[in-house]
């Protein structure tokens, strides 16, 4: 079957998985479906620091799992690092508490491996384009937390979106028409992660873009 192409490019992409197969079949992926020039492979996290260190890297797909790579703190470092460069955790896990701790370290997205390759070079093209990727499972009714994070139904008891306190203030700031950059500026949150908030209140709501998501808001008694 032939797939379409991402509509992006990119010069430069490392992949950090310590499958082999996989890292191949990825690579060959990115040759065909985002037209890498050229892709560098790494099997373990300081290979792939190594590897960062030594050239220009545009995009850099890493599995969770990677050997040397303690958790998402390292993804943190890894974006401070390098700010300029698109950071995806393509990953088996689909655990909420995965996907957040990964979107908190500030990665660009999260795309799970059960993905389709059609939906692989979308969810790619999509964090090429500058948006943040949040997979839509992180959507799904999870358990209570405290804090910022702690999961509230939107509107009254019938209605099935659920979102976190700190998604509940960046949807009202959304129904107010604020910019991501005054939300970052209100809440003192870094853009990316607002943006993160942003796609992850569109996605809770089913919403197509930020006036559906206010109309939507609006209907819902926020």
């Amino acid at each position: 079957m032939t797939h379409r192409k991402s509509g992006k490019s990119v010069a430069r992409v490392l992949v950090a998985d310590d499958h082999g197969v996989t890292r191949f079949g990825l690579v060959q992926f990115l040759r065909d479906k985002l037209d890498a020039v050229t892709t560098d492979e790494a099997q373990r996290f300081d290979d792939a620091l190594a590897l960062l260190r030594s050239h220009t890297v545009d995009l850099a797909i890493f599995d969770l799992d990677i050997p040397g790579l303690a958790g998402p703190a390292d993804l943190a470092q890894v974006r401070d690092a390098w700010p300029a460069m698109k950071v995806v955790v393509l990953s088996g896990s689909s655990e909420r508490v995965d996907i957040l701790a990964a979107l908190t370290a500030g990665v660009h997205g999260y795309i799970v491996k059960t993905e389709t390759m059609e939906g692989l070079a979308e969810r790619l093209g999509y964090v090429l384009s500058g948006e943040v990727y949040v997979p839509p499972c992180l959507a799904e009714r999870g358990p209570k937390s405290s804090g910022a994070d702690a999961v509230e139904t939107v509107g009254d008891a019938s209605n099935t979106p659920r979102l976190t306190t700190r998604q509940r203030q960046v949807l009202k700031a959304i129904m107010r028409g604020q910019s991501n950059k005054q939300i970052a500026k209100d809440l003192d949150l870094a853009i990316g992660t607002v943006k993160m908030h942003v796609s992850a209140v569109l996605t809770a709501l089913g919403a197509q873009n930020r006036l559906h998501a206010a109309s939507l808001g609006r209907r819902l008694g926020e």
